[in-house]
């Protein structure tokens, strides 16, 4: 398209950014290696929004291997119940908002599988 994006004032880059600056003040490369504990303890030392930003993160490594643990075991309830967690972290402590999955999601409520069988993912009875 030789469209020239400027990353430098996207909200992606912002949102790097504050994940970086809590890395740095907790003395690690990445939030890979950090705990909820971990951030919990410099709290008072950063802004909200990073504290927020990096809070889904970290959270969302522990959804990440929950849903892989249910999906080895065939428990797609879990599974939904982690989509809809990251979808609400996304939203208000990453702050990324995804018109999709909002409309898709709050549909499949009565059953949270239904969710990745209204995107063909799985088969539901």
């Amino acid at each position: 398209s030789r469209v020239k994006h400027e990353l430098a004032d996207s909200p992606y880059h912002k949102r790097r950014q504050s994940c970086e600056r809590v890395a740095k003040r907790l003395g690690i490369e990445t939030l890979r290696d950090a705990t909820m504990e971990m951030l919990d303890s410099i709290r008072t030392d950063i802004t909200a929004e990073d504290y927020f930003r990096a809070k889904f993160v970290i959270e969302e490594k522990s959804r990440v291997l929950a849903v892989c643990d249910a999906l080895n075991a065939g428990d797609y309830e879990t599974v939904g119940k982690k989509m809809y967690e990251t979808h609400h972290g996304l939203s208000y402590d990453y702050e990324v908002r995804n018109l999709t999955s909002s409309m898709i999601l709050p549909r499949s409520a009565e059953s949270p599988a239904r969710a990745l069988w209204a995107e063909g993912s799985v088969d539901v009875p």
